[in-house]
Order: C-alpha cells, then sequence, then structure tokens
C-alpha cells in the first residue's frame, strides 16, 4: 500500500490481522517498559475448562452403560463365568476403573483451569494497576514540580505491596494452602 504523506511516498505492507499486529506491538511495548504482561489467552483456558467439564459427563454417561451391560451380563446368566467376568469388569485393573478415575478427576483439572484463567486475568488487573500508579506519580511529580515524587512513590510501593498480597492470597486459596 502506498502512502503520499507532506510529499512524501510512503510504501508499507498491512498485517494479515492488523489487530493481533497491534496487540502484539502494545505488550512488546509493555515488556520492554519493564511490565510483565501475561499473554497467555484465558478464552483457550476456560474452553479446556469446559472440555473438561464435558467429559466428565460423557464418561459419567460410558459408566452407566457399561455398569448396566455388568449388570446384565450377572442377571441373564448363572454360575461362576458371570460372577468372574463381572468381577473383572469391576476391578482394579479394568477399563471401567480406569474411565471412574479419569471421570473423578476431571472436575479437578476444569477448576485448575478455571484457576489459572483467573490468575491470569488478576495478573494483567496488576499490570494495569502498575501502570495507573505510575501514570498517577508522574502527573503528580510533574503538577508539585518533584515535590510529590517521594509520596507518590512510597504510596506507589504501599499500593503494590497490597497488590502483591492479594495476589499471594489468591494463589494461596487456589491451591488450598
Amino acid at each position: 500500500m502506498k502512502f503520499n504523506l507532506f510529499g512524501w511516498e510512503f510504501e508499507c505492507e498491512l498485517p494479515a490481522d492488523p489487530v493481533g499486529f497491534i496487540k502484539g506491538k502494545v505488550i512488546e511495548l509493555l515488556n520492554y517498559m519493564g511490565y510483565e504482561w501475561p499473554v497467555t489467552d484465558t478464552g483457550v483456558l476456560d474452553s479446556w475448562a469446559g472440555q473438561w467439564d464435558s467429559l466428565n459427563a460423557r464418561l459419567q454417561a460410558y459408566l452407566d452403560d457399561m455398569e448396566g451391560a455388568v449388570t446384565t451380563i450377572t442377571s441373564s446368566n448363572e454360575g461362576d463365568v458371570p460372577v468372574a467376568v463381572a468381577a473383572y469388569l469391576r476391578g482394579e485393573d479394568s477399563s471401567m476403573h480406569s474411565i471412574e478415575t479419569i471421570a473423578a478427576a476431571a472436575p479437578v483439572a476444569a477448576q485448575a483451569y478455571r484457576g489459572a484463567s483467573t490468575l491470569i486475568t488478576g495478573l494483567r488487573a496488576y499490570v494495569i494497576g502498575q501502570i495507573i500508579l505510575d501514570a498517577v506519580s508522574i502527573a503528580a511529580a510533574i503538577i508539585s514540580g518533584g515535590a510529590s515524587a517521594a509520596v507518590s512513590i512510597l504510596a506507589k510501593k504501599g499500593a503494590t505491596m497490597l497488590i502483591n498480597l492479594a495476589i499471594d492470597q489468591a494463589i494461596n486459596d487456589l491451591l488450598g494452602a
């Protein structure tokens, strides 16, 4: 694409995804300025949590079907063989036991992904808070001619400590500590 700006000719290529390009450049700029912006996509984490929840429901349906089949085997047949088959299918080494274990772990995995998504959102809020505190500190120093710089630095340190404490508490709550 060619541009003419005040008589100067410019030629550049526009990216295929301008929004993604700008987002990437803003994150790069924030990282360059010393802010650690989390780039993890929370939508993906939430999607994975939903997939684990749906896996749990599907596995429970499979287990119900399998249990019904085992009950049919024992109720429709007599003797030691159907009882042995049912015992094997309900045993520790069976596929049913493996599916039960995965079904029991699925809600935990879903909750872990939701917790990670929440943590990423909290870290983003933390970075935004840092940027706002820095902007307020700079504005206060400019307005007061530098006299409030020490006070604004102390306020920023106190706010940063409170934010860090809140994040630590959230992490401890997620981990159950």
